[in-house]
């Protein structure tokens, strides 16, 4: 029955840090300007210098940003932290991405000021994944100048500093947020918006936050995930609960045979925004026109697909999984656990 109102109040922003270290590692302290690039605003295939209120862009976040001047609101940031294990070698299961959020418009791209700080912690070893979150008011947003780890112990906060308590949400708040709707495939979401931001590895352009488990490959990466929070598994207060994740693997299926697809999001409303069924927010024109409103395949445009051709080697695929999200539990759709 999980454990009563009482314990999860009592189960602090430290405990749930010191949790996530022992199943993932640690999180080192980071600065949003300093570590983390900023995700880039374009329109038209062109980058934005003059922004406004409620301009279109061509990949706008997929996330509702909740303030007053719409989706393609410039400098937000992301960025990857070292992974380690406890003894403090690296690892490189281990893996951190952070992303700062800005929802209003400021001129500078580095006021140090951001309304939303998000983390996400995931060991590709045993699927142990982390989420910790900042949000403050709109318009008014908090110094990130330095990020402390959600286990840092207050006296470790150097004189000056935002403590952990004083700057995440508390785990309870954070699991009421329900991250698992959106991650629910898995622990790291790639879109356009995101994927932006590149690193180079062995001579290869590749998205800097980190790559879900490869599918194709001989044979396929096992799909380990799963939530930490130890008050938060079984509980029956259900805005706080972290709910065992689930995939839908229709045989046949074009698109699991690239991607996990979990039951929330990811099998209606990503699916539905990268096969070019719906629009996102605030997109413009030429976002929502073939062959920039399809991201899925990701080669499309190098490939020289025409609208005609996906519609024939995916559309059926799409439809699938869209049904498969309304009746999740149907035979055809193989709702499963990923790989313990």
């Amino acid at each position: 029955m999980g454990l009563p109102a009482l314990a999860i109040a009592q189960y602090t922003i430290r405990d749930h840090g010191l949790e996530c270290e022992r199943e993932i590692g640690p999180i080192p302290p980071f600065s949003c300007i300093a570590d983390g690039q900023i995700i880039p605003i374009a329109r038209n295939g062109q980058p934005v210098t003059s922004h406004v209120p409620h301009q279109k862009c061509d990949s706008p976040p997929l996330l509702g940003l909740g303030g007053s001047d719409g989706q393609c609101v410039p400098y937000s940031r992301v960025g990857t932290l070292p992974g380690k294990n406890a003894g403090g070698a690296t690892d490189p299961d281990i893996q951190w991405a952070f992303i700062c959020r800005r929802y209003s418009l400021r001129a500078d791209p580095n006021d140090p000021k951001f309304e939303d700080v998000a983390v996400v912690g995931h060991n590709r070893k045993t699927g142990a994944t982390c989420f910790f979150q900042m949000l403050h008011d709109v318009d008014h947003g908090l110094d990130a100048t330095r990020v402390p780890p959600p286990s840092e112990a207050p006296e470790a906060t150097p004189p000056g500093s935002t403590k952990a308590a004083d700057f995440w949400l508390r785990p309870e708040q954070t699991a009421s947020i329900q991250c698992n709707n959106c991650h629910d495939n898995d622990a790291f979401i790639h879109t356009p918006y995101i994927d932006q931001v590149t690193k180079v590895v062995n001579g290869s352009t590749v998205p800097l936050v980190p790559p879900g488990p490869n599918l194709k490959a001989s044979p396929p990466e096992k799909s380990r995930y799963r939530f930490i929070g130890a008050p938060f598994q079984e509980s029956v207060a259900a805005p706080w609960r972290w709910p065992k994740p689930m995939r839908l693997q229709p045989l046949g299926n074009a698109c699991t045979t690239c991607h996990n697809i979990g039951e929330h999001k990811s099998c209606n409303y990503f699916s539905s925004i990268a096969g070019g069924q719906i629009n996102p927010t605030d997109v413009s024109q030429y976002g929502s026109t073939w062959p920039h409103s399809h991201w899925m395949p990701p080669d499309i445009e190098s490939s020289g697909m025409t609208e005609n051709d996906w519609k024939l080697d995916f559309a059926a695929s799409l439809k699938q999984i869209s049904d498969c999200c309304t009746d999740p539990f149907a035979a055809v759709c193989r709702r499963k656990p990923f790989d313990d």
